[in-house]
C-alpha cells in the first residue's frame, strides 16, 4: 500500500474524528435546543460518510469496495438534515408535517434503494490514492443528481436569505453558516464531478473537506451563541408587547428604546425621542435626574411620581417604576422606566377623599345615635337573657327527671329479671312428681337463694336513684367469695346444658381463705349481670369465672367466646343503654343497662373494671377489689 493510499484514507479518518469532536461539543454546551439536535445529527452523518470512504480506500478488493459504496447511500439524509437545520435557524416551521415529508421521504427512498438493490449514484473505482468515488452511469444517478441539485439549490438559496433578512448578532451568525456551506459546495463540486468530466486526475474529498463548514458554523456557536435568543430580539419583543410606558435609559440619561405605548401616549415618534435626554420629557426633572444617580449608584428599585410632557405641551401625570439594567457594555448600566398615567387615578382619588369625609361625619352622627339605642336595647336584652336561662334551666331539670325516671324502671327491670326468672323456672321445676329428695333441696336451695337476691335488689331499688348524685349506700360485711361463685354456678348451669357449652368456675383458695370485705349484693350482681351478659351472646365454646389473688387484690374475671365486642365500641358500652352495635338489641334482646351497673358498683366497692375483647374469639371481663386474708375472724 502506498503513502499517497494511506494519506488520503487517513485523512477521511481524521474528518470522521473531527466531525464527532464537533457534534458532541455543540450537543453537550446546548442539550435542550431542538436545533442543537439536528447540528448533531448532520455531524454523525458525516463522520458515518468519512468513515465509509476510509474503509472503502483501505478495501483489498473491489467487491468489498463496492460494499462500503453501498453505505455512501446515507448521502441523501446529510443534505436533507442540513436543509431542516436552515428552516429551524430561519424560525418556527409552518405546517411541519408537511415539510419533513418533503425534505425527507425523497432521501428515505433513495436511501433504500441504494442500500438494497444495484442501483447506485456513484461506483467505486481504484487510483493511486486507492478506492475513490466517480459518478455512475445510467438513469438513476441522473435522477438522483436532480434531486441532489434541486437540494443544494434551496440549501443555498435559504442559506442567504437567513444572512440577507437577519440583523445585528443573528446576521453574523448567518454569515458564517452561509460561507461555511458555500466552500463545502465548492470543494465537493470541483472534486467530485467537475474534475471528473474534465479529466482532472484528484480525489473526490467533499465530504472530508465538510469538517472546514462545520467548523465555521461551530465556531459561530461558540463565538455568537448561534442556538440561543440575542438580547435585541428578545428586549424588542417584550417592550413592544407591554401595555404600559416603558422608556429604556442609558447611564447618560439618554432615550435609547421606547415602546408604542408611550409614542401614543407622548404623541411623538419614535425617532423624535431616541437619544434626547430623558430630562426633556419630564416636568421638573431635578428630582428624576437625582433619582436616576441614585438607582445606577445603588442598583435598586424605585417608584415614582412624575409629569411628562406630550408634543402638545401637555402635563400627563405617571406613576413610574425605575429599575436597573444591564446594557450592551458590562460597564453600562441603565434604567428601565415603566410608567402608567395616574391623571384619572389622581383625580379618582380626590374626590374619594372628599366622599370620605362627608362619609365619616353621617357615620359618627348615627354612630352616636345607634350607641345610645343600643345601650338601651342591651338593657332590655339582658333582661330577656336572664328570664330565658331560667326558663332553660327549667326545661333541662324537667327532661333531666324524665329521663332519670325512665332509666330507674329500665334499671329495676333489668335487675330483678334474674332471680325472678330463677325462682319461676325453679318453682316449676319442683312441680314434678319424679323429682328425688335431692333434687328438691337443690331447687329450693336455689330458689332462696334467688330470692335473697332478689331481696337485695329490692333493698337497694330505692337507693337506685342516688346513684347520678353518688349517695349510693354501700353495705359492708364479710363476704365468702366460693360461697358466692358456687350460688351462680349452680344458677347458671341449666342455662350452659341448655346452651351445649363448657361452663367452668375457677376459685383459687380454700373456703377459709376465700373472706373479703364487700358489700355481698353489690358483688353478687356483678357477677351476675357479667355472666347473664356472656350467656346471651355465647353460642358455643365455653364460659369461664372465678378469681385470682394477688397480695391486696382479688381480680374477678368472666370470659367467653362469645361474638366479642369491636374494638371501636369497647368505649362505650359500660354507657348506659348503651351496646356493642345498634343490631345487637334486635338480635338479642336487652336494655343495655348490666354493664353499666357492674361498672358503677365496681367503682362504689373502691374496684376497677376492664374489658379485653376481640370479635373472632370472644370477650375477657376482669374487676379486682381490695382483699385481705381475714383467717383470724372466721376462726
Amino acid at each position: 500500500m502506498n503513502v499517497s493510499v494511506q494519506f488520503f484514507a487517513y485523512f477521511s479518518l481524521f474528518a470522521f474524528v473531527v466531525s464527532l469532536i464537533i457534534g458532541i461539543y455543540i450537543f453537550t454546551r446546548f442539550p435542550r435546543i431542538a436545533i442543537t439536535r439536528i447540528f448533531f445529527n448532520i455531524c454523525l452523518l458525516l463522520a458515518g460518510i468519512n468513515f465509509v470512504e476510509f474503509q472503502m480506500r483501505l478495501a483489498p478488493t473491489v467487491q468489498q469496495a463496492q460494499l462500503w459504496a453501498h453505505l455512501y447511500a446515507i448521502w441523501p439524509f446529510i443534505l436533507a438534515t442540513t436543509f431542516h437545520f436552515l428552516l429551524l435557524f430561519r424560525g418556527s416551521i409552518q405546517k411541519p408535517l408537511l415539510t419533513y415529508s418533503l425534505v425527507y421521504l425523497p432521501a428515505i427512498i433513495i436511501f433504500y434503494i441504494e442500500l438494497t438493490t444495484n442501483f447506485i449514484s456513484i461506483k467505486p473505482i481504484q487510483t493511486n490514492w486507492g478506492y475513490t468515488t466517480e459518478p455512475a452511469e445510467g438513469d438513476w444517478f441522473i435522477f438522483s443528481s436532480l434531486w441532489t441539485i434541486s437540494v443544494l439549490g434551496a440549501i443555498l438559496f435559504v442559506s442567504y436569505q437567513n444572512f440577507s433578512l437577519a440583523i445585528g448578532i443573528k446576521k453574523r451568525q448567518a454569515f458564517f453558516i452561509f460561507i461555511g456551506l458555500v466552500i463545502n459546495f465548492l470543494i465537493g463540486i470541483l472534486t467530485d464531478f467537475l474534475f471528473k468530466i474534465v479529466h482532472v486526475n484528484t480525489p473526490a474529498v467533499g465530504y472530508s473537506y465538510s469538517i472546514i463548514s462545520f467548523g465555521l458554523i461551530a465556531f459561530a456557536i461558540s463565538k455568537y451563541h448561534l442556538f440561543e435568543l440575542t438580547p435585541e430580539s428578545v428586549a424588542g419583543k417584550i417592550i413592544s408587547t407591554i401595555s404600559e410606558m416603558v422608556f429604556l435609559v442609558n447611564s447618560k440619561k439618554q432615550i435609547v428604546e421606547i415602546n408604542p405605548a408611550a409614542l401614543h401616549v407622548l404623541k411623538y415618534s419614535k425617532e423624535e425621542l431616541i437619544g434626547k435626554p430623558i430630562d426633556s420629557i419630564v416636568h421638573n426633572s431635578d428630582d428624576l435626574c437625582a433619582t436616576c444617580c441614585n438607582i445606577i449608584s445603588t442598583k435598586k428599585s424605585v417608584d415614582y411620581d412624575a409629569y411628562l410632557l406630550t408634543a402638545e405641551s401637555k402635563k400627563i401625570q405617571v406613576s413610574l417604576s425605575c429599575n436597573p439594567i444591564f446594557l450592551d457594555n458590562k460597564n453600562d448600566f441603565g434604567i428601565v422606566f415603566i410608567g402608567r398615567d395616574s391623571t384619572e387615578r389622581k383625580k379618582v382619588e380626590a374626590r374619594l377623599r372628599n366622599e370620605n369625609i362627608k362619609l365619616e361625619d353621617l357615620v359618627s352622627k348615627r354612630t352616636e345615635n345607634l350607641s345610645k339605642i343600643n345601650s338601651q336595647l342591651l338593657v332590655e336584652i339582658s333582661k330577656y337573657e336572664r328570664t330565658e336561662s331560667k326558663l332553660l334551666q327549667t326545661i333541662q331539670q324537667l327532661e333531666q327527671n324524665e329521663r332519670n325516671k325512665i332509666a330507674f324502671f329500665d334499671n329495676l327491670a333489668h335487675e330483678i329479671s334474674t332471680p325472678v326468672n330463677a325462682i319461676i323456672g325453679f318453682t316449676d321445676l319442683l312441680r314434678d312428681e319424679n323429682n328425688t329428695q335431692q333434687d328438691i333441696q337443690k331447687y329450693t336451695t336455689i330458689i332462696q337463694n334467688s330470692s335473697i337476691q332478689l331481696q337485695g335488689i329490692v333493698k337497694n331499688v330505692v337507693s337506685m336513684a342516688t346513684l347520678n348524685n353518688n349517695k349510693e349506700v354501700v353495705n359492708i360485711e364479710e363476704v365468702n367469695c366460693n360461697y358466692i361463685l358456687n350460688g351462680l354456678q349452680l344458677l347458671f348451669k341449666p342455662k350452659a346444658d341448655k346452651k351445649k357449652i363448657e361452663f367452668t368456675c375457677f376459685k383459687k383458695l380454700r373456703d377459709e381463705e376465700a373472706v373479703i370485705i364487700t358489700d355481698q349484693i353489690k358483688l353478687t350482681q356483678i357477677l351476675s349481670n357479667l355472666l347473664t351478659n356472656a350467656f346471651k351472646f355465647t353460642t358455643e365454646g365455653y364460659i369461664h369465672f372465678g378469681y385470682s389473688v394477688s397480695t391486696d387484690k382479688i381480680t374477678f374475671f368472666v370470659r367467653d367466646t362469645g361474638i366479642g365486642i369491636p374494638e371501636e365500641s369497647k368505649h362505650k358500652i359500660f354507657e348506659r343503654y348503651s351496646q356493642g352495635n345498634p343490631t345487637i338489641a334486635e338480635l338479642f334482646g336487652g336494655s343495655g343497662l348490666g354493664l353499666s351497673i357492674a361498672k358503677t358498683y365496681v367503682e362504689l366497692l373502691g374496684g376497677e373494671i376492664s374489658i379485653e375483647s376481640n370479635t373472632a374469639k370472644g370477650s375477657n371481663f376482669n374487676f379486682w377489689l381490695p382483699y385481705s386474708y381475714q383467717i383470724e375472724k372466721i376462726h
